[in-house]
């Protein structure tokens, strides 16, 4: 799994343009340009942004905590161990 990083891979220069806002359930919605709301996570959600990217690519909640109540996809982990600093 690739993290989207549009300050470092122009493949992903595209994504700061995808709309993000939560719907009056509190459920995340994403619009492309020119497009529609739509739910996310989900399959019409991540055909929409694969076809807006000109490859593959979803979203994905980060940890179970921060998923719906009935979402069954994949989740996000950490790629490193967070730790304190003392400076």
């Amino acid at each position: 799994d690739e993290i989207a990083r549009p300050d470092r891979e122009a493949k992903w220069h595209k994504v700061p343009r995808i709309r993000t806002r939560l719907s009056q359930a509190g459920r995340l919605e994403i619009a492309i340009p020119d497009g529609r709301w739509l739910s996310a996570p989900g399959a019409q959600s991540d055909r929409a942004i694969s076809a807006y990217l000109g490859f593959a690519a979803s979203i994905r909640p980060f940890r179970r905590e921060n998923a719906a109540p009935d979402y069954a996809g994949p989740l996000l982990t950490e790629r490193y161990v967070k730790a304190p600093i003392h400076l």
